[in-house]
């Protein structure tokens, strides 16, 4: 038998490798032939040719990932990209060289309508999708059935539109060496994230920003609140009021989980589905990591049937609702959390730098056009002028670009306090709410419930006596912030 390789350092870049290979299919009489190399026989001399041809591979790969990484170092201290791979999406390459990035406004699709669409537009659609709460599957299903294909023709995924929406390049932060890459011994690539100190943040300018810092924060809260309130492949999630997050281990702290069965306990006319609210560290692949935290966690499986625990969390909301005085407190701590304008000040004084600017703009255009209609007397007069002229444009583009990025702080100081109002104002009508919905509690929906838990910060915590489990319903004003749903959520009239 035969082993035929192109050349030695394809069996293995490693001479002690090739070594240990050698032996090995020596001992089932099986031989090596190279295409490219002539190996010799199995002599001391051939032994000694595959040694030699062997270590000059792995020299010439040492010196290839030694290049590598000066030229990565290079290019980074030339303030370039690495160059690798594609641009993201709604990007192109600037040049030949991959320095930089440009955005892509050439078109590459044409919808349903007949309407042309380039890349950057479509990151705008599903970032405007986003920003209403959808959830990233809805916006894949409104693409496909508008015609939207990503960059391949392809479909869009949810895991495709979250790796965009995760991006911080579109605030034009390019940061370079982000993750680390090792080799395991099965072979993998593992990937992992590497400190900050160790990331390196090129000037700004090497990708244009397309989004705010702001917006890009508000977008990740958006996605983490729809990863928690999300009923995932769950056809009825109003069977359980206090999913997501509402309801916790008390042993461990983590989240009950909705586990349904059918009982089918021969004495009932016909099988019940039981749904019921669990946790298990049994068998977990996370029940290692907190043993480290907390040495004193045993494993247990905790299970309560959910209408007990919805019904009692209901109830406890009804009994504060029907007190004004236990609803005051939980109104005032909600003020306290949202405190003042955060944006009232700033944007006062954002106002009043993009006013000096603009008469800044207004004194330079006047002495440019006096400097315009002078009539010099000699050529030198009229260089000096002319430079002048220069100065003051340039001077006046400086400004200009200021004001620029002024403009965009206040609109984020103004999208940050349009903010707080809604919030502010949900808090004030949640009281007057209560005054008016007392006495018709029965009659609201699954949706008005969670709200009104969530801004009570009703939770359930359940825990294991010595054979059953308890639980317990607590309601503390400052136990949870304002619901972000509050902005986009209206009370029954």
């Amino acid at each position: 038998d035969v082993v035929v390789v192109n050349s030695l350092e394809r069996l293995s870049r490693k001479l002690a490798h090739q070594v240990i290979l050698a032996e090995l299919l020596a001992e089932k009489n099986v031989t090596i032939e190279s295409v490219t190399e002539n190996l010799g026989d199995s002599s001391p001399i051939g032994q000694m040719m595959r040694a030699v041809i062997s270590a000059a591979g792995e020299i010439e790969y040492a010196r290839f990932r030694e290049r590598v990484e000066r030229g990565r170092k290079g290019r980074l201290e030339k303030n370039w990209l690495l160059g690798v791979g594609a641009a993201s999406y709604g990007y192109k390459w600037a040049d030949e060289n991959k320095t930089k990035w440009l955005i892509n406004n050439d078109p590459v699709r044409v919808d349903t309508n007949g309407r042309e669409w380039s890349e950057i537009e479509i990151y705008f659609r599903i970032v405007e999708m986003a920003e209403q709460g959808t959830s990233l599957r809805q916006i894949a299903l409104t693409l496909i059935r508008e015609g939207l294909t990503n960059r391949r023709g392809e479909n869009w995924t949810p895991t495709a539109l979250h790796f965009i929406l995760d991006n911080i390049a579109y605030t034009g932060k390019a940061i370079q060496q982000k993750y680390r890459y090792q080799k395991q011994p099965d072979g993998r690539k593992l990937k992992t994230k590497r400190p900050p100190e160790e990331q390196i943040v090129l000037p700004d300018g090497v990708i244009p920003a397309v989004i705010s810092i702001e917006q890009y924060e508000n977008l990740q809260r958006k996605l983490a609140d729809n990863k928690r309130l999300a009923s995932r492949n769950n056809d009825n999630p109003e069977d359980t009021l206090l999913r997501a997050g509402l309801v916790v281990c008390g042993l461990c702290g983590s989240n009950m989980y909705v586990s349904r069965s059918v009982d089918n306990n021969p004495r009932l006319l016909k099988p019940r589905n039981r749904i019921r609210y669990c946790c298990r560290t049994i068998n977990s692949g996370s029940y290692e990591i907190q043993l480290s935290l907390y040495p004193e966690l045993e494993r247990h499986y905790l299970t309560v049937e959910s209408y007990k625990l919805d019904e009692a969390a209901w109830q406890r909301a009804k009994e504060i609702i029907h007190d004004p005085e236990q609803v005051k407190p939980h109104v005032e701590a909600k003020r306290e959390q949202l405190g003042n304008n955060p944006a009232a000040k700033h944007l006062g004084v954002t106002n009043e730098r993009i006013t000096k600017l603009d008469q800044s703009i207004k004194n330079l255009d006047r002495q440019i056009t006096r400097l315009s209609e002078k009539t010099p007397e000699d050529e030198t007069e009229a260089q000096e002028i002319d430079d002048a002229i220069d100065s003051m444009n340039q001077r006046k583009a400086e400004i200009r670009k200021e004001k620029n990025d002024l403009e965009k702080e206040r609109l984020s100081l103004l999208s940050e306090q349009d903010y707080w109002l809604a919030m502010q104002d949900a808090v004030e009508k949640f009281e007057v709410w209560c005054n008016e919905w007392r006495g018709k509690l029965d009659t609201v929906s699954y949706k008005e419930k969670r709200y009104i838990l969530e801004f009570l910060s009703i939770r359930v915590v359940v825990r294991k006596d010595e054979h059953h489990s308890s639980f317990k319903v607590e309601s503390e004003p400052l136990l949870n912030c304002v619901p972000r749903s509050f902005r986009h959520f209206a009370l029954p009239t």
